[in-house]
């Protein structure tokens, strides 16, 4: 049973089923998350082959909706580059995003605050 939980905290997660690019040899191919695994690690369903790929590591995927025909560079630069205007306020790391998690657990958050946090919480 896979007990990897989403964390709708980036607009560009991923989850099962979602449709993702994969950067793999030197390409990338379109595919679909199958699992997560307790560790962050994915296994995908590339189209073109329906051949299935364990253990992909997060940064060599994205989102499909992200890009129309990325190249691996952009795939990186969406998971090694810090963008705090894609992250949920509460679930950033600086010092905004600490001081929205006190007003959180203090149940002090104002509306902008709550209009920020994702539905799916």
């Amino acid at each position: 049973m896979d007990l990897m939980q989403p964390k709708w905290f980036r607009r560009h997660d991923l989850e099962v089923e979602h449709e993702a690019w994969h950067a793999i040899d030197g390409g990338v191919r379109a595919a679909v998350i199958v699992a997560i695994d307790n560790d962050g690690h994915y296994t995908v369903k590339h189209h073109v082959d329906d051949s299935l790929h364990r253990n992909v590591s997060r940064a060599r995927l994205c989102i499909a909706a992200a890009f129309d025909n990325p190249s691996a560079a952009d795939i990186a630069s969406l998971t090694t580059t810090d963008h705090p205007e894609d992250t949920a306020l509460l679930m950033r790391r600086n010092a905004d995003g600490r001081k929205c998690r006190i007003r959180a657990t203090e149940n002090k958050l104002g509306s902008q605050d709550k209009a920020d946090i994702p539905t799916q919480f």
